[in-house]
């Protein structure tokens, strides 16, 4: 300020506020280092990264992305911090989406977070009778080799309608629309 007036320039106020720590807790929110939730991404997908938010920094979270009052906030903290977590990915709901879904949204993460699978599966077409799992990995989309698929395979990251498979050699019959799931929440329903 005192730099602009001594060259005979309009006085700027300026506010500055902290930056809110990724979803790592350590790195600030970034898209470059993928610590991040969009506004503009699904209200699924804000959900679970709210629900992976660390506990250390979620009161971080309430006070910079939420508009509730401080001793709200303070109440909130006090209590369950999984209960704290629900009550963050709500307040992403009602200022982004519809909070109408929160119910249903937090239904089917504390399904798939029990190891259930999804109503809402996307679908994959095969031709084949029978894949191999590493094929089926890469064509689904969750690998982008079959060195990766055969890393994810070994790792016990893979399922097939919930029971895991570790065998790179498996083969997977594709009749009876089987769901293939890597990690706790990636899956697809392969059908003919």
């Amino acid at each position: 300020r005192e730099l602009q007036k001594d060259y005979n320039q309009e006085q700027q106020v300026v506010m500055t506020f902290p930056l809110l720590v990724g979803l790592d807790g350590k790195e600030k929110m970034s898209k470059s280092l993928d610590n991040y939730i969009g506004i503009s991404e699904e209200p699924f997908s804000k959900f679970e990264k709210a629900m992976k938010i660390p506990d250390d920094v979620l009161r971080q979270y309430f006070e910079l992305a939420t508009d509730l009052p401080m001793d709200e906030i303070n109440e909130i903290m006090a209590g369950d911090i999984r209960e704290a977590h629900f009550r963050f990915a709500k307040e992403l709901l009602v200022m982004y989406d519809d909070v109408n879904e929160y119910e249903a949204l937090k239904e089917k993460y504390q399904n798939i977070a029990k190891g259930g699978i999804p109503t809402d599966v996307e679908e994959m077409k095969v031709s084949e009778d029978s894949v191999n799992i590493c094929d089926l990995l890469v064509a689904a989309g969750f690998a982008t080799s079959r060195g990766e698929a055969k890393r994810n395979v070994a790792g016990n990251g893979v399922k097939v309608n919930g029971e895991s498979v570790t065998d790179i050699t498996a083969m997977i019959e594709t009749t009876g629309e089987p769901v293939l799931q890597f990690g706790k929440n990636k899956f697809k329903k392969i059908i003919r």
